[in-house]
């Protein structure tokens, strides 16, 4: 491209000179030399042009890898936008899915609002039919316990009955009280519980006390008699509970500890409200009289069980019999040591009812500070009793029995010294102190008094 530039110049050149001629040579060379300058100037620009079309290049090629670049950033952007486009979709359909569990959200919420309300009426429902059966199964324990009660009432009164049977009845019959088949929850409302314990004694004190009337404070033990046999046996089972009662947290209870309860609560004369207590209040000789004899009857039969002093009956321990008496209240004896030391079940029963024997003889005691009077008999019988003989057999028995030969032995001489004596104590715990032993006392009622 230079060297086409030049020839056309000098072509140029030339042709001016032939058209001028040769007249004007200074001219001529003044023009050569503006054609030099010319050219040198020429020659710049075209160094110039040179570098410019380089630049220009440069720039080209600079402008294609922009280009490129521009194409790459162009697919890059059509990549983006797709995907833009891609996750527009997907958050189209994340709010179509949003919008359908809503949807059902609000679905559901108006189910579990139904099902809510349901609930309530579910629940009105069933406190209802709870309380329409605690009605009804209240109504119904009554109806069957007063009618065990009677059942057995009639049995425990019936002439044919021995002894033997009237203790089981009579055991039978402590059992249908209402307030020994209570709840557990029945049994956490102490005002409730007081009601059951007042409608108990109320009940039971009335219809024995004709057959108390008819004994007329005697204290004899006569079991030939059917009306006093009744009574035997009502104080000798009085310490009987319904199984239903065994709770860790309410201790049952019997009709002897309601019964001492309003014999204590009334020495105290303290403002003690239970309706139960104030009940047995009207009642004290009557439930004196139960007691004392629940003492003189146990006592006459464990001297028939560990001893030949009746040969004939079980339970017959007739102490105004006179046939033979003189000679059984006379002629010294021993414990029957064959008869009694082979049953270790029946030491420990006897034990434990000698010390029952000697603990309500003491009770008594303690509260009127007088000794309680014996049957006739029954302290000279056991004034009679030489312990010391049995003692001296059991010595060669080995251990464990002999242990409880040996507890035996001494329940017997505790309760021996306590028919003697009436049951004379060296130091009598206070109404309070008693009172705190019993079951009743442990309900939340006693406590607040």
């Amino acid at each position: 491209m230079k060297y086409s530039c030049l020839s056309s110049l000098m072509y140029a050149l030339c042709g001016l000179v032939m058209t001028c001629g040769c007249g004007d040579i200074k001219r001529m060379r003044q023009a050569a030399e503006n054609t030099s300058e010319m050219n040198e100037k020429m020659e710049q620009m075209l160094r110039e042009v040179e570098i410019s079309n380089q630049t220009t290049k440069d720039m080209n090629e600079k402008m294609d890898g922009m280009d490129q670049k521009v194409g790459l950033s162009n697919t890059t952007t059509t990549d983006m936008k797709q995907k833009m486009e891609d996750m527009q979709s997907a958050v189209d359909g994340m709010q179509n899915v949003t919008q359908t569990m809503l949807a059902h959200m609000i679905q559901m919420t108006t189910q579990m609002t139904n099902m809510s309300s349901l609930m309530t009426d579910m629940n009105t429902l069933v406190r209802g039919m709870k309380t329409l059966f605690e009605l009804t199964y209240k109504q119904g324990r009554q109806v069957g316990a007063s009618l065990s009660r009677t059942m057995a009432w009639n049995s425990l009164v019936d002439e044919d009955h021995k002894i033997e049977a009237k203790l089981s009845h009579a055991a039978i019959y402590y059992y249908s009280f209402e307030y020994q088949s209570a709840t557990a929850e029945e049994r956490t409302d102490p005002e409730f519980m007081s009601y059951l314990y007042y409608e108990g004694v109320r009940e039971y004190l009335r219809t024995i006390d004709p057959y108390i009337r008819e004994a007329d404070g005697n204290l004899a033990i006569d079991s030939k008699d059917s009306r006093r046999n009744v009574l035997y046996a009502l104080s000798a089972a009085m310490h009987e509970y319904n199984p239903l009662q065994i709770s860790a947290d309410h201790p049952p209870v019997s009709m002897e500890d309601l019964l001492k309860h309003g014999l204590l609560t009334h020495q105290l004369k303290a403002n003690y409200d239970e309706p139960f207590s104030m009940e047995i209040h009207s009642w004290i000789p009557s439930v004196q009289y139960l007691l004392a004899l629940r003492s003189n009857f146990i006592t006459g039969v464990i001297i028939q069980k560990i001893s030949t002093l009746d040969k004939d009956a079980t339970y017959h321990f007739d102490f105004n019999e006179k046939f033979n008496l003189l000679a059984k209240i006379t002629r010294s004896w021993q414990i029957n040591y064959p008869q009694v030391v082979g049953s270790t079940g029946l030491l420990k029963e006897i034990t434990k009812f000698s010390r029952v024997a000697n603990s309500v003889r003491t009770f008594l005691y303690c509260l009127n500070k007088q000794p309680v009077e014996p049957s006739f008999g029954l302290k000279s019988i056991l004034t009679q009793l030489k312990l010391d003989r049995t003692f001296r057999q059991t010595i060669r028995l080995n251990q464990p029995h002999k242990q409880v030969t040996d507890e035996f032995i001494l329940a017997m001489n505790e309760l021996k010294q306590s028919v003697l004596t009436g049951g004379q104590a060296d130091q009598c715990p206070s109404p309070k102190q008693q009172l705190a032993t019993l079951s009743i006392s442990k309900t939340p009622k006693a406590q607040k008094n």
